[in-house]
């Protein structure tokens, strides 16, 4: 996955020397893309049958 943040730009700093990414020791995480996307969890009551 770091690979993927690299490439994708999230991480600041990050560089590709030689086919290796080197990350700057102060480097933040990235964001989690999948938080606040608007959607509850279903619930067991919305779940129909049949």
């Amino acid at each position: 996955m770091v690979i993927y943040h690299c490439a994708g730009g999230r991480i600041k700093g990050s560089d590709k020397v030689a086919g290796v990414w080197l990350v700057p020791r102060d480097a933040t995480r990235p964001e989690d893309g999948r938080k606040g996307n608007g959607r509850k969890p279903a619930s067991k009551d919305a779940v129909r049958e049949g």
